[in-house]
């Protein structure tokens, strides 16, 4: 497992790193001859490829603080719905550039939750962006947020391929990656294990339904506070 690990996390720095070094060289070598638009589309791949590469090292900091059982969480009271919204902004380039449907619901009342923000951010960032990650272009990203019984939901549900059934209970495992014949997985495996971890952490639960080529729903379920949330 563990050389697998650093064979895949190799190939997923290597990647985006090597884009980041043609484009910038490019750029570099040819300043004085590129158009502005040009020009500003290499910036922009650069840009988002630099992103790619600080996700994979902060998941990558993430599980090995978590093994090693470093994580602090700094919980407060907060509005979830804050939270998700704000992912969702952040997420709708990547799922207006698929041509999907990136949806936001949340169900009033709302209540506070007592979580990290930083932490509960990355939950919403791992479940939506793999859920854009595999709905094909033309799909539906449905995020909702909800109470019911002192607990706040969360869930994403989309219609890509699915998941199979022998597969669904490994999904949270680290390192695993679900195979697609004639698709390359791109991704280290560590996102969902963090979700759960995180999770975990914060008194919750998380699980997933899937129906392979129909839709596939994930909820994350944490307790909420006592008092209500003060828009």
């Amino acid at each position: 497992m563990k050389n697998d690990f650093i064979s895949t996390v190799s190939h997923e720095l290597r990647t985006p790193l090597f884009s980041i070094l043609g484009f910038t060289g490019t750029l570099l070598r040819e300043q004085d001859e590129l158009e502005r638009e040009t020009r500003m589309e290499f910036i922009s791949i650069i840009h988002d490829e630099s992103k790619r590469l600080s996700a994979l090292i902060e998941d990558v900091l993430m599980i090995s603080k978590i093994d090693s059982g470093r994580v602090s969480y700094k919980k407060s009271e907060l509005d979830p719905s804050i939270t998700v919204s704000e992912v969702c902004r952040s997420l709708k380039i990547r799922a207006d550039e698929k041509n999907i449907d990136l949806r936001l619901r949340v169900c009033a009342p709302m209540e506070h939750i007592f979580a990290d923000q930083d932490s509960l951010k990355q939950v919403a960032i791992n479940i939506i962006g793999n859920a854009l990650k595999f709905t094909p272009p033309g799909g539906v990203v449905q995020v909702s947020l909800f109470c019911e019984a002192q607990t706040m939901c969360f869930s994403v549900e989309d219609n890509g391929p699915g998941i199979p059934a022998e597969e669904a209970e490994k999904i949270f495992e680290k390192f695993f990656r679900v195979e697609r014949p004639g698709e390359a997985v791109d991704g280290t495996g560590l996102g969902l294990s963090i979700v759960k971890e995180i999770v975990a952490a914060h008194d919750g639960t998380v699980e997933v339904k899937s129906v392979p080529n129909q839709s596939t729903v994930f909820m994350v379920r944490l307790p909420i506070s006592m008092q209500p949330c003060r828009k």
